[in-house]
């Protein structure tokens, strides 16, 4: 069985899915795009600023003014608060720290025939100079001449550096030689902590305010739904459970004009409809309702007829007053259609004070002697206080008949006609009260289950020649059809 799911979780999981599919991808969209944006400008600014670095340093060192550029990067390390700039020589050692550099190029100067330029400073003493990488981006950036980025995270810290080769161009080369294609590299590390902390702060924001917002919406929407759906649509539940339950007394309550309030109309007309209908059915015999869902062929069927008619009913009618004379006809019938149903027969009709009884299967025939045998017994034991001392008599026929609808075009019954049929209202006619009078072919059928008298040689009204009948006493055997 599959387990109930309620229309509000699926709608508020397909809203919820949906707003985090659309939104939360759109949020994280919006952040990755400035996260990255954040990430280009500062590569963009250190480009920038290494293309600076380079060409202040190249122009104050073609002219020979080497202490100058010491002191201008010495000025931009202590002046830059969130940046490092370092200078490295091609072999990864830290330039202007001592007087490798100057005395290569002396070198360089005096092999080409120049007079020495430089003097030699005093070596730095208390911090060792440091040493690149030489496996790292460095050493692409030496190896490549291109500048290389990379990003690096020290505790809560984010930071970016960028390689910037410093090439050794044609008027480099006179004093650094020209056996290498890179002179230098520039080192800008930039602290991006900061920076990234906005889009981490927004996306932060943007998160929490999205599931706030989905969170009011999904139960907004859930409060709408469970009023505006869910609610009525128990109700509608309600009403058609008590219709399955054989209460007709709810009704929907709608004013409202839109698709659920066109429901609910809908459902109290057919309630109403099918209440008539139930009471209807009051009316008609059972096969006459089975007939509806059967088809309305004509068809020759044989089955057993039960007719009982009331005995002194007449004289009954002239001596009492219509509503006391209805009121116990009504008692009478009652108590028949209960015993004949009970023998799984189907009251076909009522004609005044006379009821006609159908049993069809291969039992029919002891099941309608039963029901006759029931019924006088009932009428026998309460004949005083409760039947007004009226009794019956009972006429149980078996035969082909004609089954269908019989009537006009507007007004029809589903009953069944023929000579068998007659000739059991003619054998009821011919019962005396308290008597129960078979024909011979329903005898012939029951023999050994009932205790009968006769045959009996009777001459009945559209039959030429003399009918042999039976009338039964008591029965021997109960039959299986019997409903409790």
């Amino acid at each position: 069985m599959r387990r109930f799911v309620p229309i509000t979780l699926r709608v508020n999981l397909i809203i919820v899915t949906s707003l985090v599919l659309g939104i939360g991808a759109m949020v994280s969209w919006l952040a990755v795009s400035q996260y990255r944006s954040a990430i280009d400008e500062t590569d963009r600014d250190l480009s920038d600023q290494s293309q600076l670095f380079y060409y202040a340093i190249k122009n104050l060192m073609l002219p020979g003014e080497a202490p100058i550029a010491v002191s201008f990067i010495a000025d931009l390390r202590n002046t830059s608060l969130d940046q490092e700039l370092m200078l490295w020589r091609a072999d990864g050692t830290e330039a202007f720290v001592d007087n490798a550099t100057l005395e290569r190029v002396n070198a360089n100067l005096a092999a080409a025939g120049l007079p020495k330029r430089f003097a030699p400073r005093p070596e730095p003493t208390g911090t060792p100079a440091r040493q690149a990488d030489p496996d790292g981006l460095f050493g692409e950036a030496v190896e490549t001449g291109n500048n290389a980025l990379v990003q690096s995270s020290a505790g809560d810290r984010v930071v970016r550096t960028l390689y910037a080769p410093l090439s050794n161009g044609p008027l480099c080369a006179a004093c650094h030689g020209a056996d290498h294609s890179v002179r230098g590299v520039i080192q800008i590390t930039t602290d991006l902590t900061d920076e990234l902390a906005a889009p981490r702060r927004a996306l932060f924001l943007a998160g929490g305010a999205f599931l706030v917002l989905v969170t009011l919406l999904a139960l907004l929407l859930s409060g709408f739904l469970h009023r505006a759906i869910i609610l009525p649509v128990k109700r509608i539940g309600e009403v058609c459970t008590g219709v399955a339950e054989g209460r007709f007394d709810e009704r929907v309550a709608f004013t409202r004009r839109d698709e659920i309030g066109d429901l609910g109309r809908t459902v109290n007309a057919m309630v109403d409809g099918l209440f008539e209908r139930f009471h209807l059915t009051k009316y008609v015999s059972a096969s006459t309702v089975a007939s509806i869902h059967e088809g309305e062929a004509t068809r020759r069927v044989t089955m057993t007829m039960l007719f009982s008619d009331v005995r002194g009913f007449t004289a009954f009618t002239e001596a009492n007053q219509p509503e006391e004379v209805v009121r116990l006809l009504n008692r009478i019938h009652t108590a028949q259609e209960q015993i004949i149903h009970r023998y799984g027969g189907d009251v076909d009709k009522f004609v005044g004070d006379e009821v006609m009884g159908l049993f069809r299967g291969d039992e029919a025939d002891l099941c309608a002697c039963a029901a006759g045998m029931a019924i006088q017994h009932e009428l026998l034991a309460h004949r005083g206080d409760r039947y007004g001392g009226l009794s019956v008599g009972v006429g149980i026929n078996r035969g082909e008949v004609i089954e269908g609808r019989i009537g006009s075009e507007r007004r029809a019954d589903h009953t069944v006609i023929g000579d068998h049929v007659n000739f059991a209202a003619r054998l009821c006619s011919l019962a005396k009260p308290g008597m129960i009078i078979v024909s011979e072919s329903v005898h012939e059928r029951i023999r050994g289950k009932v205790s009968s008298r006769g045959p009996v040689i009777v001459k009945v009204k559209g039959k030429r020649d003399p009918q042999r009948v039976f009338t039964v006493q008591s029965i021997l055997e109960e039959p299986s059809c019997v409903q409790s």
